[in-house]
């Protein structure tokens, strides 16, 4: 199942992507790759109208055999490096999450601080990212034992994608 998703996140992603008509950006508008840590699964990454914010969009397998799908919206505070061979910005933002588990469910937010990078020879963004988050909402069954879980916790994420 997971390999059709990404497979189609792949296939989807020329269909979308904007291209630089002058072909001097360094910075790519669409991303697609898979991610591992909070949510180990695909993860999408689109620019909506500058190269100094953008959109992150996650799913797969959390902790504890969970579901979890988060969106981020996220700008770029600081460059590292900004040359013609790459582009390494620091990045805060800030988003929520959705996690699904066999006992219940919790909705919360979260506040993404990482760097990626990204360069000219190759199509291809490396990122890493903590977050604290806090958890708004739970529901857990009645029916069952749930372990405990704190309502503010540190996650972290890191990940490859293609970009177009």
């Amino acid at each position: 199942m997971w390999i059709r998703i990404v497979l189609f996140a792949i296939a989807l992603g020329p269909a979308v992507a904007v291209a630089d008509p002058a072909g001097k950006s360094l910075e790519k508008d669409f991303g697609v790759g898979l991610a591992i840590g909070v949510a180990s699964g695909p993860n999408l990454q689109f620019k909506p109208t500058s190269h100094d914010a953008h959109i992150d969009l996650g799913f797969g397998i959390g902790s504890l055999h969970a579901m979890r799908f988060q969106a981020d919206y996220a700008w770029r505070l600081y460059y590292f490096s900004r040359d013609r061979s790459s582009v390494v910005p620091l990045y805060v933002g800030g988003g929520a999450y959705f996690t699904d588990r066999t006992w219940g469910a919790d909705v919360g937010v979260r506040i993404p601080i990482g760097v990626q990078a990204e360069f000219a020879e190759v199509p291809v963004q490396l990122f890493g990212e903590i977050s604290p988050e806090a958890i708004v909402y739970e529901h857990i069954a009645r029916d069952v034992m749930a372990p405990g879980r704190d309502r503010f916790t540190l996650r972290a994420m890191m990940g490859a994608r293609a970009t177009f």
